[in-house]
């Protein structure tokens, strides 16, 4: 059974990592999908480059962009807006693993 830490939360969601599996568990909306650290920062940047890319849209709310999950075949839809948040609820987890990881350079 996972034991989780919190690595960020805030209203639109949460990032908790097992401290047996070490899995990152991003919950967003209605949905926790977990990744291992590699797929995590995959995930950060990819975000990085729809936010990027999605920023400056005229349609901040409407549904259109996709992220196919890996071996999957489920895709996540988002609107500009909610990549935007969702960014911004990575970018401060991973923010926390690199502190930890500097912190303590021996645990990871």
């Amino acid at each position: 059974m996972c034991q989780f830490t919190t690595l960020h939360h805030n209203v639109h969601g949460y990032v908790v990592r097992c401290a047996d599996c070490r899995h990152i568990q991003v919950g967003f909306g209605t949905t926790a999908i977990s990744y291992s650290s590699e797929e995590f920062e995959e995930l950060r940047q990819n975000l990085r480059q729809c936010h990027d890319f999605y920023q400056d849209s005229p349609f901040p709310e409407m549904k259109c962009v996709h992220f196919q999950q890996m071996g999957s075949q489920v895709k996540l839809v988002y609107s500009p807006r909610e990549v935007a948040r969702l960014l911004d609820l990575v970018e401060m987890a991973a923010l926390m693993l690199e502190i930890e990881k500097t912190l303590n350079p021996h645990q990871n």
